[in-house]
Parts: structure tokens; C-alpha cells; sequence
């Protein structure tokens, strides 16, 4: 019984959720683009390092995610 948790796995699908952040973080960029306020630049570069951050957890898990099966634990993992 292997009880061990698989990190690449993990860090394969918490830069999906990342991924998917940062591009929820864009959204904000077009008001303020269109509103003139100043604001873009730091919804643009939060965006920009959480993009890096989720290409790192990608590329991390990338190899062995499509071969690899999410366990109960591992979901625990994931969510926690």
C-alpha cells in the first residue's frame, strides 16, 4: 500500500488553477485601461508572476501528469 502523496501531480494541477487565476486577474486590466486610472500596471504585473508561478507548477508535472492517477489523497493534497 504506498501511502506517499505525488508532489509532481499536485503541482501540475495547482498551476492549472493558477493559470486559470491569472487570467481571471486580466479581466480587471480592461476598465482600468478604459477608465484612465493608473491602476493596469499592478493587475499586469500580478497577473504576469502568477502566470510564471503557474508555468513552473506546470512544466513541474508535465511529464507525468497524463499517466498518473489522482488519488484520495492526493486530491486532499491539492485542496488543502
Amino acid at each position: 500500500m504506498n501511502l506517499a502523496v505525488n508532489f509532481r501531480l499536485i503541482f501540475h494541477m495547482c498551476g492549472w488553477v493558477a493559470l486559470f487565476l491569472a487570467g481571471a486577474m486580466l479581466v480587471p486590466v480592461v476598465p482600468a485601461l478604459v477608465l484612465e486610472d493608473g491602476t493596469w500596471p499592478a493587475f499586469a504585473k500580478s497577473a504576469g508572476v502568477v502566470a510564471a508561478l503557474a508555468a513552473l507548477g506546470l512544466a513541474q508535472g508535465f511529464s507525468q501528469s497524463r499517466h498518473a492517477e489522482m488519488r484520495s489523497r492526493d486530491g486532499l493534497a491539492l485542496v488543502g
